[in-house]
């Protein structure tokens, strides 16, 4: 889990289960959040896009 603070606020709490695509699921949430402007749960129920280098494949994940 990450806890995001500016000026000593509290501007989030990053994290998600464990699994193969956890980091790619965060960075994904945080940019959708803080770099596009997303709405919270916005951001968390957009799709995802995770590629695997070295088995050539790109999947994605839709939340309904």
């Amino acid at each position: 889990m990450n806890i995001l603070l500016q000026d000593d606020q509290l501007v989030g709490v990053l994290g998600g289960s464990g699994g193969m695509n956890i980091i790619a699921a965060v960075v994904q949430v945080f940019l959708n959040h803080f770099i596009l402007g997303m709405k919270p749960l916005d951001a968390v129920v957009s799709p995802r896009i995770y590629h695997k280098v070295l088995t050539n494949l790109i999947f994605i994940q839709i939340v309904s």
